[in-house]
């Protein structure tokens, strides 16, 4: 079942088929995405049943190509209703052409300010992955603050910057922006491809 669907990308509910893929990646000792750091405290050994546990409080969708290959999630997180605000996340592998991550953004944010009631979406991002700050910027995000030094990663700590788009700067200006940038990367994957061949 899809619940978003795009030209490239496509988001869709977490199956019980997709339970170990979930945990092989939060488990992966160099995750610093959003469910690794939701485990990351956890003493037991994370399992299946945790990934249950979390979707009783989080919602989790599958990040698919359009051929269906999955390729990572998208995570809604700390959702508060009463101040209006939830937090975000997209993971998706190495393999996972650029332009296919960017339309699953687009779909996701486009989905959080369609159905949620909030006026702020938050991003948290450790400065481990400069291109994940600079796609975030490109979609209409902007630094709030930054935690230096609070996450361990590679024998190192990183700094973990708080990034937040505002529904009307998603609606005014990012959303149409963020679109336009899609369109140069698809059109730049498909000219990179017509020069392999």
């Amino acid at each position: 079942m899809v619940l978003l669907s795009g030209k490239l990308a496509l988001l869709r509910p977490v199956g019980r088929e997709d339970y170990s893929l979930l945990v092989k990646w939060s488990s992966a000792p160099e995750a610093t995405h959003p469910l690794a750091g939701l485990f990351a405290a956890n003493l037991f050994r994370l399992s299946e049943r945790s990934i249950e546990q979390l979707l009783d409080d989080e919602s989790i969708l599958m990040v698919c190509a359009a051929t269906d290959e999955t390729f990572g999630y998208a995570m809604l997180y700390n959702v508060n209703p009463v101040n209006r605000h939830l937090n975000v996340g997209l993971f998706a592998l190495e393999d996972c052409r650029p332009a296919v991550e960017m339309e699953a953004w687009l779909l996701l944010l486009d989905h959080v300010f369609a159905w949620y009631p909030v006026n702020v979406v938050y991003r948290h991002v450790v400065d481990v992955n400069p291109v994940d700050i600079s796609l975030s910027i490109s979609m209409g995000f902007e630094e709030e603050g930054a935690l230096k030094d609070n996450v361990w990663f590679d024998h190192r700590f990183w700094t973990l910057h708080i990034l937040a788009l505002r529904r009307e700067q998603w609606t005014n200006l990012g959303r149409q922006r963020f679109t336009d940038n899609i369109d140069y990367q698809i059109r730049y994957e498909q000219h990179a491809a017509a020069l392999e061949r």
